[in-house]
């Protein structure tokens, strides 16, 4: 089945408008970032917004909420 080049498949197979993913380099950058934060618990959860930073750092509207990411 081919995919349509307006969706991004994500790894549970489900797809998201590639306007709201994030690309490699964003996701790749925020993800660095969070993996040295001190606010990373447990290897993927931010206990300042509780969100999965796996997740999260797809979502091109995500903000960090310690303002550590580039807009």
């Amino acid at each position: 089945m081919a995919q349509s080049p307006d969706k991004f498949p994500t790894p549970s197979g489900t797809f998201f408008p590639r306007n709201m993913v994030a690309n490699v380099e964003v996701r790749t950058g925020r993800l660095a970032i969070c993996t040295s934060c001190s606010s990373l618990k447990a290897f993927t959860i931010c206990s300042e917004c509780s969100c999965l930073v796996q997740a999260k750092t797809w979502l091109n509207s995500a903000e960090c909420p310690l303002n550590k990411w580039e807009r």
